[in-house]
């Protein structure tokens, strides 16, 4: 019988699907401010705690894909969006936020060690004792381009992620104090801790200071989430990609009944590998119970064997 080829290939269509999920009890609960950014700073959390604008901060693309939808400098380490909210009741509060800082970030010494993508300070106002609370950078022992949480409750303390984050890709990133100590999440999961239950002064003016990266839909909360809250918070402002794929199957209609037969794959048209299992035609007409998708389908092709 006459070895038959078949060349075969696929189309692939990505599309980016967005899924808003209603809001959930603990997304509330003890919300402070909220601000998606969404071509402005105003705190959607119903507190009416909005942020101020300075100059040199713009609205670019956020992780959706979304023009004017997320927090940046335009000029660098420069502009930041101020607001002042109320203390937080002993030293319990969470902040939650989507960032976004290039890749081989290099740090920019500004008025404070390190890249900062929020903080706070005291209402005092000489700057003379700030809860950094994310910066990226060497200090405090953390390896360069990593993000760490910082507190400091008379002694600086750091909490840096076990990996560096300036890749390009957005990150989520969650930092909660409370009495059960600083802890510091990335991507939903824990990745520091610290027994420390103090800081210096959580409260006067709040600053989000972008550098030359992204932030988009801080949240402030006057509680500390838990990690299942964390875990949850992530999956729903996580952004879903949806990958729809036409696929390639094959199919004969001059099969031997009885006959033994072998799909084999190639890319050169010289080596052949078997896909799948040999198979008994039962009738004249087959049609494969595989799919394949197919990276570059000009260099992929398919032939059917007799086997013994």
């Amino acid at each position: 019988m006459k070895t038959t080829k078949t060349i075969l290939g696929i189309l692939t269509i990505t599309a980016i699907l967005a899924i808003h999920v209603q809001a959930q009890s603990f997304l509330t609960n003890g919300l402070v401010s909220y601000y998606p950014f969404s071509g402005n700073a105003n705190d959607m959390s119903g507190k009416g705690n909005n942020g101020n604008l300075g100059p040199g901060i713009g609205f670019g693309t956020d992780r959706f894909g979304n023009p004017h939808s997320a927090l940046f400098c335009t000029n660098g380490m420069a502009g930041q969006m101020t607001t002042t909210i109320q203390q937080p009741a002993n030293n319990v509060f969470t902040i939650a936020q989507w960032f976004n800082l290039p890749p081989n970030y290099n740090q920019v010494a500004l008025e404070y060690a390190g890249f900062l993508i929020c903080m706070m300070e005291t209402q005092s106002g000489d700057n003379s004792e700030i809860d950094k609370l994310f910066q990226v950078g060497p200090v405090g022992g953390a390896t360069t381009n990593n993000l760490s949480f910082y507190l400091y409750p008379g002694h600086a303390v750091y909490l840096p992620t076990p990996q560096i984050v300036s890749d390009g890709h957005w990150h989520h990133v969650v930092a909660t104090l409370s009495s059960l100590g600083m802890k510091l999440y990335l991507d939903g999961n824990l990745v520091a801790t610290n027994p420390n239950t103090s800081s210096s002064g959580i409260i006067g003016w709040w600053r989000i200071m972008p550098g030359n990266g992204f932030v988009d839909d801080v949240r402030i909360y006057n509680r500390a989430l838990s990690s299942t809250e964390v875990s949850q918070l992530y999956a729903i402002e996580y952004p879903l990609t949806l990958n729809v794929r036409k696929a390639v199957y094959l199919d004969s209609s001059n099969l031997a009944i009885g006959s033994n037969y072998q799909v084999q794959a190639s890319q050169d048209l010289i080596n052949w590998t078997n896909q799948g299992s040999v198979f008994t035609a039962t009738n004249n007409n087959w049609r494969s119970t595989n799919y394949w998708d197919v990276a570059n389908w000009n260099q992929l092709y398919f032939r059917l064997q007799l086997a013994p």
